[in-house]
């Protein structure tokens, strides 16, 4: 059985990487099998093994000094960051020998990759945010044959009418033979054009617990022996506050404030970082991911935009959680607010529930089963 995982592959997103080795990793045991990731991609030059090179980070390195005008401080680290990346994508992701590139974004069955893969998986991620420039036909998998194309977890994010305005994603989606998603507003918005209720599913990430991601990232059991707070932000132009606020937070209390785009370290090093902090503040969805599978104590930002908000609020609303957004909460509350034994007790009823599901969509594919419409709950 070869089943193949269709997902966003290019850039240095930690959470990206991370859903992609989860997804891979959970489906290898589902199938006793070897399951390889393709995904699209505009190159520089040559195949996309070519985009990981040596060349291809110098290149890199050269267009953010000249156009971005980067110090040298932080060209530096983001030239280690995507070094990490490569090496990350070289030794755990298990990449197809051939992924898409620019002129296949609507290639249609039979192809190579239709005829290599008994099926194929379509998520997680912002797999269908078509604000993303490399979000195209293929997320819809529409270069496969029917009964090959699901999704689990898929992320829409863009705005609902966006999808219902763009004739082949609104088609992709009613092409898809089952339909899994990660907001609630998904629910609705994937209904609608449809006409079939998706599942709600968790982040592949999710579906690992802190144990699993420890063997998994082959993460030293130490910890940092001075506490800090780690802010992981994304956007900083979209809430200046929340850097002053972490820093006098930390500063009253001691502890160091460490920035994890300033540390320039790869998917393994940014979750031991996560692991390891006495409190995460983060406008990433990630970022909340992986607080809450560590117990780390966490604050938000809630100035990234509608879509980032859907995703974090879809997550928190299933995990009994209140929004936590850090200027709105007391002190206390945001080190000692989190009952962490009901939120993992939530979370293994919902890791059980998506288990199941993915279990049914192999099913599906392996041929177990003839109905090849949406799984349902």
């Amino acid at each position: 059985m070869a089943i193949a995982i269709y997902t966003l592959i290019d850039g240095t997103n930690y959470g990206q990487r991370l859903q992609n080795l989860a997804l891979q990793t959970v489906l290898e045991q589902i199938t006793g099998s070897r399951v390889e990731t393709v995904g699209y991609y505009r190159p520089l030059s040559g195949k996309y093994q070519d985009t990981l090179s040596l060349r291809n980070r110098v290149s890199y390195l050269v267009y953010e000094a000249l156009t971005l005008h980067y110090p040298p401080a932080r060209l530096w680290r983001r030239f280690w960051q995507r070094t990490a990346f490569y090496r990350f994508n070289r030794d755990r992701i298990h990449l197809a020998p051939r992924q898409f590139a620019v002129g296949e974004e609507n290639i249609a069955a039979p192809n190579y990759w239709s005829e290599r893969y008994d099926g194929f998986i379509a998520g997680s991620d912002q797999i269908w945010n078509l604000d993303i420039p490399t979000v195209t036909p293929l997320a819809f998998l529409r270069f496969a044959r029917p009964g090959q194309r699901y999704s689990y977890a898929a992320s829409v994010c863009c705005a609902p009418e966006v999808l219902h305005e763009t004739d082949w994603a609104r088609e992709g989606l009613r092409e898809m033979d089952g339909l899994s998603v990660r907001e609630d507003v998904g629910l609705d918005t994937v209904e609608q054009i449809t006409g079939r209720r998706p599942v709600w599913d968790l982040d592949p990430a999710l579906l690992l617990d802190a144990d699993a991601w420890n063997r998994l990232l082959a993460l030293p059991a130490g910890r940092s022996r001075r506490p800090y707070i780690l802010v992981y932000q994304i956007d900083s132009s979209a809430d200046p506050a929340l850097e002053p606020w972490a820093r006098a937070f930390a500063d009253a209390r001691g502890w160091q404030l460490v920035h994890a785009r300033e540390i320039g370290c790869g998917p393994a090093g940014w979750v031991r970082l996560v692991r390891d902090a006495s409190l995460v503040v983060a406008d990433s969805y990630h970022g909340l991911i992986f607080s809450l599978l560590f117990r780390v104590p966490f604050v938000l930002s809630s100035s990234r935009g509608e879509g980032m908000n859907t995703r974090l609020s879809s997550l928190l609303n299933r995990l009994e959680l209140p929004p936590r957004h850090y200027d709105g909460m007391p002190d206390a509350e945001i080190l000692e607010g989190v009952d962490w034994q009901a939120v993992h007790a939530r979370l293994a009823d919902l890791r059980r529930e998506s288990l199941e599901h993915l279990t049914n969509t192999v099913a599906r594919l392996e041929g177990r089963e003839s109905d090849a419409c949406a799984v349902t709950l």
